[in-house]
């Protein structure tokens, strides 16, 4: 594995242990690499037919990998008699919030989804907590570092592709013919949706990888503040004698912070600024800093407070927040999520279930349903309760307060390994070459087209352009560091630099979900672990040794031995079977469809998505039929029901329900169909206190109303639908003044409503 310099506290390590740590090591920096550089959208529905796994199951097999990683290490390094375990507050964190995350599982509606969302958030937390002990010399660090600066160099480039050339592209194409990209993303012409979506079209949301602009903004501002430490540091210490090398490294951090302002994220680049003056602050005021430690944590916990009062009493009094609409949304938002906490304090709602549960409480006036708070505050409360967010809030917390206030040892030993690639850095580049040109196309699962030109030349954009630019930026940055060694083991400029990114990270997700993104929370984590390994390599902290605590080791392994056969079991192969499965079904007819869809309800007993995917199936197919079979709206009838059991919250499933039983009704004599709209009157009502702000509920409920002869009923019903439409069209003139309203309801059943309540008043007993 090459020549690894060793700082004075690290214990001695036979080779199997330094394998599996530079396998693990490698491993995980591949898993970061793969993550930043593709959208990866757990608890999201597939929107591409040619992918043939689901969202979920891709999410899952790559939070397998890291998981693999965390065992592996601990069966072969942590069980060992020679054990010295590097303890960095993140594990009391995880505990935390891995129990709270449990609990949650059980509270949820949607188990699958829970799961899914909880394995998702804790592998890196497991990651970091590992990595943690592997960093153990500069080498390691370095090529940490050096990887993750060549990966916002490659994301700073797709910004900028996207900037300058790729989103006009993408709106010439949709002007020309709209079609396709409705199609591809399953929205109907003239609705609300359409113009959503082309509102965050035209508006050129450079978004790099990931899926936004914010998302890509967190990933930059953590590349950036690390490249900027090690930056700050080479012109500090070589500037006259390595030039060339040292303005190349200055380059590349540019080109980092480059991206970062393409991407026009207002929350990144605020935070950004005010993590860079608290970086100023830090090296000017380092030793008064740990001084005043105490009155200084005391000061920011009372500007939090304060902080937070004065937000709370701003939205209360004007029901909204100071800004664009963006703001004037999130209010919306977070009023309904305190609505939301208020009824599971302690359990949460379950991970993944917010998009759920948010019609309960959503403001009738608010234009869209959300599958996130936009707060990452309100995010772990409303879904792991308050023990979720304690859980996640120390686990990152406790890294930063000990980076800043702790008193630092600086050591001036180490050294570097040589002028050429050791062994562990050139496996790790030829691994991560393999992801780009050969992992991320099957994870992508991008149209190449039929011609060969055209082939090449997608695959030439990309594939092979971003590890082009990978690579080069990897080896050009090795270069300019050969023989030079961060002065006293990083300590200095590169630590302060990071624990500044990750300030601002959690500051500009105060107003956002990105640091929820795998891509970011795996960069999040990463460098987090960074910053403790820096404190154990200088000294500044000391291992723990467990080499006479073997009952302990062994407990612990076997404990997270278990924990990865449940998981194996209950979370990675159910969702990857049924997933398989239900991508068969989606571009298969509709009788080979439905077996499938059988196997995959049977495969997956938790998630109700292929449940509902058959139910919807079966009701199109009628509606295409000449003749009509009630058999069909049978077995829907079933799929429904089936769905209803696994995810009791969504009102969805109910609606479909409902309209079910209504078709079912129209061929029955008269008392069978008044016993099947009843039913369906039931269901739609359910709908209902599932989403009171639905104005489309409102409508389906007065239809049948009407169809029982209840006039009083469906004039409330109307009524309520043409309130709640009128409030959210009342919404839109605020937030889009110079746009033509869009109804939510449709003009078509707005119009019908309004007519409705006319004839109905007129018949009022």
């Amino acid at each position: 594995m090459g020549k690894l310099e060793q700082s004075h506290i690290e214990s001695q390590k036979t080779g199997l242990q330094r394998f599996v740590e530079g396998f693990c090591l490698v491993v995980c920096l591949c898993v970061l690499v793969l993550r930043a550089t593709f959208t990866e959208a757990p608890n999201m529905p597939v929107i591409n037919f040619f992918q043939p796994l689901s969202n979920d199951a891709i999410s899952l097999i790559i939070s397998s990998f890291l998981i693999a990683a965390v065992f592996l290490w601990f069966v072969f390094v942590f069980s060992c008699k020679n054990t010295k375990y590097r303890f960095s507050g993140i594990e009391v964190g995880v505990f935390i919030f891995f129990a709270a995350g449990v609990v949650s599982v059980f509270a949820a509606s949607n188990k699958r989804a829970a799961i899914t969302d909880l394995v998702t958030i804790i592998s890196p937390l497991l990651m970091a907590v590992v990595l943690v002990q592997m960093l153990d010399s500069a080498s390691k660090i370095k090529l940490v570092l050096l990887v993750v600066l060549a990966l916002g160099v490659t994301s700073a480039h797709q910004c900028a592709d996207q900037f300058l050339s790729s989103n006009d592209a993408m709106i010439r194409n949709y002007m020309n013919n709209p079609d396709p990209q409705l199609a591809a993303l399953g929205i109907e012409e003239g609705t609300l949706e359409q113009f959503l979506y082309e509102h965050r079209l035209f508006s050129k949301d450079v978004r790099g990888f990931l899926t936004t602009s914010n998302s890509t903004g967190s990933f930059l501002l953590l590349a950036g503040f690390a490249g900027i430490g090690m930056v700050i540091e080479k012109v500090k210490h070589s500037f006259r004698a390595a030039t060339a090398s040292t303005i190349c490294f200055v380059f590349f951090v540019g080109v980092v912070l480059a991206g970062l302002i393409f991407t026009q994220s207002k929350g990144a680049l605020f935070a950004g600024a005010a993590a860079f003056v608290l970086f100023i602050i830090f090296l000017s005021f380092r030793g008064w800093i740990y001084r005043y430690r105490k009155s200084i944590i005391i000061l920011i916990l009372l500007a939090g407070a304060a902080f937070v009062f004065a937000v709370v009493c701003y939205g209360s009094t004007h029901g909204r927040l100071p800004g664009g609409n963006s703001m004037l949304v999130r209010w919306q938002y977070w009023v309904a999520s305190a609505k939301m906490y208020v009824e599971k304090p302690f359990t949460g709602i379950g991970g993944g279930n917010f998009k759920t549960f948010y019609t309960y409480y959503k403001d009738p006036a608010a234009i869209e349903t959300v599958k996130d708070p936009h707060s990452f505050v309100f995010s772990l409360l409303t879904q792991y309760g308050v023990f979720g967010l304690s859980g996640f809030v120390i686990a990152a917390i406790i890294p930063i307060f000990r980076g800043f206030f702790q008193k630092q040892i600086y050591v001036k030993r180490l050294s570097d390994s040589g002028d050429t690639f050791s062994l562990l850095e050139s496996t790790a580049l030829l691994a991560i070459i393999t992801i780009f040109l050969f992992i991320r196309p099957m994870v992508k699962f991008d149209q190449l087209g039929s011609d060969a030109r055209v082939i090449a030349s997608v695959v030439l954009i990309l594939y092979v352009m971003p590890a082009s630019i990978f690579v080069s930026t990897f080896c050009f940055t090795f270069l300019a560091i050969k023989h030079y060694p961060y002065q006293e083991g990083f300590s200095v400029f590169v630590k302060p630099s990071i624990l500044c990114g990750l300030v601002a990270v959690l500051a500009a997700n105060l107003i956002d979900f990105a640091i929820f993104e795998p891509g970011v929370s795996m960069l999040f984590w990463l460098l987090a672990a960074v910053v403790v390994a820096i404190d154990y390599n200088n000294g500044s902290r000391q291992p723990v040794n467990l080499s006479g605590n073997a009952a302990v080791r062994y407990l612990v392994t076997a404990g997270l031995g278990v924990l990865v056969i449940v998981f194996i079991s209950y979370a990675l192969v159910p969702p990857v079977r049924a997933g398989v499965k239900m991508g068969r079904a989606a571009v298969s007819k509709v009788d080979p469809a439905s077996k499938l869809l059988d196997s995959a309800i049977a495969s997956d007993r938790l998630d109700p998505a292929a449940a509902s995917f058959k139910g919807k199936m079966l009701l199109g197919h009628y509606d295409n039929l000449k003749t009509k079979e009630d058999s069909w709206l049978e077995a829907a009838v079933e799929c429904f029901e089936l769905a209803i059991d696994r995810d009791n919250a969504d009102y969805k499933n109910f609606m479909n329900l409902g309209r079910t039983y209504e078709l079912l009704s129209e061929n029955k004599s008269d008392d069978k169909k008044q016993e099947m709209l009843k039913m369906a009157f039931e269901l739609m009502k359910h709908a209902a206190d599932r989403y009171p702000g639905s104005a489309e509920v409102q409508t389906d409920l007065g239809k049948i109303s009407e169809r029982t002869g209840d006039v009083l009923e469906a004039l409330e019903c109307y009524t309520k639908a043409i309130d709640i439409e009128n409030a959210y069209r009342h919404q839109f003139e605020i937030m889009y003044p110079y746009q033509k309203v869009m109804s939510r309801l449709g003009e078509e059943n707005y119009k019908f409503a309004l007519e409705r309540i006319k004839v109905l008043n007129t018949q009022r007993p």
